[in-house]
């Protein structure tokens, strides 16, 4: 069975709060989950946080609804969480054949993002008030 591209969309569309909700009501879960990871062995060679360094701590503060904290472990995980949202609203109103554009697609922005989140990883090693907690 061949989905034409407005299946797909409207599904997306419906299935998104429902598993946005079974997350939050499995938090604790999540959160268990988390301890079994492995240390980063970057971090533990070199005393140096490599660039995910402290992606776990950031996605847990962000269960917990704690923005700030989530921005001082790793701000790359609200980052990609706001883009995740505004493409989502984005696909909403697309459903509704509503033409809306949230983020611009410009290589020349993507670029500026790559640049700045590798200077960001790079002064994080460098200055406590940015590195992970």
């Amino acid at each position: 069975m061949i989905f034409n591209k407005r299946f797909i969309q409207g599904l997306t569309v419906l299935m998104v709060p429902p598993l946005i909700i079974l997350m939050k009501l499995k938090e604790n879960f999540i959160i268990n989950l988390s301890g079994h990871f492995p240390k980063c062995f970057f971090y533990e060679i070199t005393g140096n946080f490599c660039p995910a360094c402290g992606n776990t701590r950031s996605v847990i503060a962000l269960l917990h609804g704690n923005l700030l904290l989530a921005l001082r472990c790793n701000a790359i995980i609200p980052f990609l969480a706001c883009i995740v949202i505004a493409l989502y609203i984005e696909l909403c109103f697309n459903f509704f054949n509503f033409k809306v554009r949230i983020i611009p697609r410009n290589n020349l922005l993507l670029v500026i993002f790559i640049v700045g989140f590798m200077i960001y990883f790079i002064l994080r090693n460098f200055f406590p008030m940015i590195a992970p907690i």
